[in-house]
């Protein structure tokens, strides 16, 4: 899988992670005011970090629970990763993630995290739903995943509950086979072809 999304997108950078647990964390409102050579965007890290406004404070993340100590590849998308045939960038999740030794049958994750106040979180749902039509769209369109089944997560660090009807109603995204979307803040990795998904 790695080799088809790099002979697709040769920029993606792969970052690869067996801890036990994982933190795939959005920085980017924390630090927006911070001078730009600090600034911070999407991290991920096996440790779970402070955060930047409240150094007492854990970040909230969205978290890879791997108890088996899987070997994951984790890449982060850069802003012109992807583009429209007219050569313009288009909104996009923030990074996909796989087991490291995969093949047929093997899950393959994109996730979208939104580090806003758990009252806003409304005000975003669309945008999100939007984000993972074009993303199963864009992996789809490029056959580079036809019989595995992916998986698009909306991570809410803030909010403790999620309420996975916020996909419900949306019938683009039901068109779309062997699909999902799951808002969640954590996720099991059980093995390289088995996951669960919590709250």
């Amino acid at each position: 899988m790695k080799n088809k999304i790099l002979s697709k997108y040769p920029q993606s950078e792969f970052s690869e992670f067996d801890s036990d647990s994982i933190y795939f964390v959005d920085f980017t409102h924390r630090t927006e005011k911070y001078p730009e050579d600090l600034r911070k965007g999407v991290e991920i890290h096996s440790d779970q970090p402070v955060n930047p406004n409240n150094p007492a404070q854990k970040m909230p993340c969205f978290i890879v629970k791997n108890p088996n100590n899987t070997s994951l590849l984790f890449n982060i998308f850069s802003d012109s990763q992807f583009k429209d045939d007219n050569g313009n960038e288009i909104k996009h999740g923030e990074g996909c993630f796989l087991p490291t030794s995969n093949n047929e049958n093997s899950w393959f994750c994109i996730i979208e995290i939104k580090d806003c106040l758990k009252g806003k979180v409304s005000k975003y749902i669309e945008d999100v739903k939007d984000k993972a039509i074009i993303m199963f769209d864009i992996f789809k369109k490029n056959d580079l995943f036809p019989n595995n089944p992916v998986y698009f997560i909306a991570s809410f660090p803030r909010k403790v509950a999620l309420d996975q009807s916020i996909f419900d109603n949306y019938v683009e995204l039901k068109k779309h086979k062997k699909t999902y979307t799951i808002a969640t803040n954590s996720m099991v990795v059980n093995n390289n072809c088995f996951i669960d998904f919590g709250s």
